[in-house]
């Protein structure tokens, strides 16, 4: 089941033999109830509160909000002098009409907390949803620089996503083109970057093209004016250019004979043949092949050679498409091939007409890639000339292209963090007017709390008190010459001198009764208190142990009723005593459920290694809805005493135990004097020197100031386990009780 959380919602207890335990979080509730052997580690506990040490205020309240009142030994010894006692400030009749305005003022300052959680609580809500903006704003920003991290690497500006967004929402916006920007850095900051001519690619030249292609013989029938008998019939055949082409290619081999049907040929064969074909027609054919020729040597020496140095050179630069080239210059291949099959066929037949196909068109395609590939060689130059600014610049543009390409992100970022920071400034305005109300109420209640003033005298209280429990041997008064200070004085009027433990205890407990009522301090009047209560009934008896427990029930009381009286608003009590323990908290072992939701109980253990630990004191319970239910450590606190002693495994735990068995059993319950125990124990003893021995050091140890005097006290016994238990059966064999003893000794818990 969930607690109510008062002042201190959290406390995270790390001295002393805390410093390395697993169970050190305490979470409270209003009423807090902590049981645990001496030297377990409860007045660390106290004094952390009392320091305001690992503390968390729950409401947004901080610690100067409350007044924290710790009794402990440190309370006992650093602010009661016993010849000159603090006055403790009260409230005064008159004073009861300023208290209902302060009281008044102490609600409205209440509810001004509220609404300034609230708004701070709404503040948070704001600036998380700007946060969150920012970061999806980060990141959209950052996942478009991944492309840059590539190209440029992850330095500078890169580096992180901070700096990458800084530098993008400073830079305005450019649309540039990324391939471009990449070349060019790429090419500044490559290490094998080399420095070409101006325009190391020739044009080719096509001054001479159209002279070659249109050569005009092609275009002529190429025919002989000669007339003789052959010609007559060789024209009428229309195969001259078939007899002339024969000729060429025979005539050597011929014998004398024709080629082609082997008939003996005249005798003036060879000048009547060359008599069919005029001079003209010779030259003509001359002419052809001479042509035939030069054509092809031009086209390969002044468009194909060249043509195929580029392609070669291109590829080991990287500047210019080679494979656009290779595609002009197999087209430019393709067509002379072509026109030299065409010229051949005239040579052949010079009568044909023909006409070539131009190259043109492809040069010029080529012309202009040269060009283009000379710009780039140009481009390489400058970029090589000036490597560092073109990486300046080159770096600056990635920037203000990545500023373009996030602008959208950036844009819709602006227009709702513009909404949500007029909404925090709207918040900021709020909670500056509630801090400053909270301010003026508080000097107001502050001005109302001086005016109340006065120290009323408690003497009478504290002495009425002292009279009922039987301390008759001295009273209190107020001190002669120092205001609002008591002094504690005997029969005689002489300042009292030699008190005991438990009369000094008693009496600082008193005090401390009526400082939790008022204040030493007038500004602490009209605060809510926090108390600390660490084993007030050490060294006292049981009468005196009475007294105390109701009165502590009264203050606990009050914190459950939200400080109707005293104003206390929570409370830590702590002990070692079991009695004390359960008549304090008897009222709260309940299934009530505001008793439960307020109260809680704590169990304090140090370990065999010096390690202590507190927790929340918890067990099964099937009628609980959670199965959990938090339950008083003190189940029956003689029976827990007995547990404890069976569990004991270290001399000095076990002398503990058995002083407060021995404490509890014969001294409250049984009403021996501690004097008769002495006595009956010595005389069963009968003389056994070192049994006597240990039976005075358990008896001796009731009353040990030493192991009162806060944790970390250490305290070497004498003397082993075995020893201790054999001496502790023995008492009660003294006393009558052996029977009890066996039945105790032998029961689990």
């Amino acid at each position: 089941m969930s607690k109510y959380k008062s002042a201190i919602e959290k406390i995270v207890v790390s001295e002393a033999t805390f410093q390395n335990s697993p169970e050190r979080e305490i979470e409270p509730s209003w009423i807090n109830f902590f049981y645990g052997n001496n030297g377990s580690g409860k007045t660390t506990i106290s004094r952390m509160i009392r320091n305001g040490q690992g503390l968390t205020f729950g409401n947004a309240a901080q610690a100067d909000e409350f007044a924290t009142v710790v009794f402990n030994r440190d309370f006992i010894d650093e602010e009661l002098k016993f010849d000159i006692m603090p006055g403790v400030v009260m409230l005064s009749k008159e004073a009861s009409d300023k208290q209902q305005e302060i009281e008044g003022k102490q609600k409205e300052q209440e509810q001004l907390k509220g609404q300034l959680q609230t708004a701070n609580d709404e503040a948070d809500a704001i600036q998380k949803k700007r946060d969150k903006l920012k970061a999806s704003l980060d990141a959209a920003i950052w996942k478009a620089a991944a492309k840059y991290k590539k190209v440029f690497g992850g330095k500078g500006d890169l580096s992180s996503t901070a700096r990458c967004v800084q530098r993008v929402c400073s830079t305005a916006p450019v649309e540039r083109n990324f391939d471009d920007i990449k070349a060019r850095y790429e090419s500044a900051t490559d290490p094998n970057a080399t420095r070409y001519d101006a325009a190391p690619l020739q044009l080719l030249d096509l001054t001479k093209l159209e002279s070659a292609e249109k050569y005009s013989v092609l275009g002529q029938a190429i025919i002989s004016t000669a007339d003789n008998a052959y010609s007559r019939f060789w024209q009428s055949l229309h195969a001259m250019d078939w007899v002339n082409t024969g000729h060429i290619h025979y005539s050597e081999n011929a014998e004398g004979c024709c080629p082609y049907c082997k008939r003996e040929l005249p005798s003036d064969f060879e000048e009547q043949f060359l008599a069919c074909f005029d001079e003209k027609y010779s030259q003509d054919c001359a002419r052809l092949g001479e042509f035939g020729r030069k054509y092809a040597e031009y086209m390969t020496a002044t468009f194909i050679e060249p043509l195929r140095r580029y392609i070669e050179l291109i590829p080991q630069t990287g500047f210019g498409d080679w494979k656009a080239y290779g595609e002009q210059l197999k087209l430019i291949e393709n067509t002379v091939q072509m026109n030299n099959q065409k010229i051949a066929a005239k040579i052949e037949k010079p009568s044909e007409v023909v006409g070539l196909n131009s190259i043109r068109e492809y040069v010029e395609r080529v012309n202009e890639l040269l060009a283009e590939t000379n710009k780039l060689f140009e481009a390489n130059n400058k970029i090589f000339d000036a490597k560092g600014k073109t990486c300046e610049d080159c770096i600056n543009e990635a920037w203000e292209l990545l500023a373009f390409e996030t602008s959208g992100d950036r844009a819709a970022y602006d227009a709702e963090d513009k909404k949500l920071t007029t909404a925090s400034l709207q918040k900021a305005a709020a909670i500056k007017k509630l801090n400053s109300s909270l301010g003026v109420l508080k000097n107001e209640i502050r001005e109302l709390s001086d005016k109340m003033g006065g120290t009323a005298s408690t003497v009478d209280k504290i002495n009425e008190l002292l009279q009922k429990t039987g301390f008759r041997g001295f009273q209190l008064r107020p001190h002669a010459r120092v205001p609002d200070k008591y002094e504690v004085v005997r029969e005689d009027g002489e300042v009292a001198k030699g008190l005991s433990e438990g009369e000094k205890n008693f009496i600082a407990f008193l005090y401390f009764y009526f400082y939790v009522q008022g204040a030493w301090r007038k500004e602490d009047l009209v605060k809510g208190k926090i108390v600390v209560i660490d084993d007030p009934v050490s060294s006292m008896d049981s009468g005196v142990l009475f007294v105390v427990s109701s009165l502590v029930r009264k203050l606990v009381e009050d914190c459950f009723l939200d400080g109707g009286q005293f104003n206390i608003k929570q409370i830590f009590v702590l002990t070692h005593n079991p009695y004390f323990h359960k008549e304090i908290s008897h009222k709260y072992e309940t299934s009530r459920d505001d008793i439960v939701k307020k109260s809680s109980f704590f169990f304090v253990k140090k370990s065999d290694d010096n390690v202590s630990t507190v927790r929340i004191n918890e067990m099964e319970c099937v009628t609980n809805e959670s199965g959990i239910e938090n339950v008083s450590p003190v189940k029956n606190s003689y029976d827990a005493l007995w547990c404890e002693y069976r569990d004991a495994r270290l001399p000095a735990t076990l002398l503990s135990v058995i002083q407060r068995i021995v404490e509890y059993y014969f001294l409250q319950l049984c009403s021996y004097s501690i004097e008769d125990l002495r006595e009956r124990v010595k005389t069963h003893i009968g003389g056994d020197d070192k049994k006597q021995r240990i039976a005075d050091e358990i008896l001796r140890f009731i009353y040990d100031e030493k192991f009162d005097a806060g944790d970390g006290i250490n305290y070497a016994p004498d003397h082993d386990i075995p020893a201790y238990k054999e001496v502790f059966e023995m008492i009660f064999e003294a006393l009558s009780q052996k029977s009890h003893y066996l039945k105790m000794s032998g029961e689990c818990e």
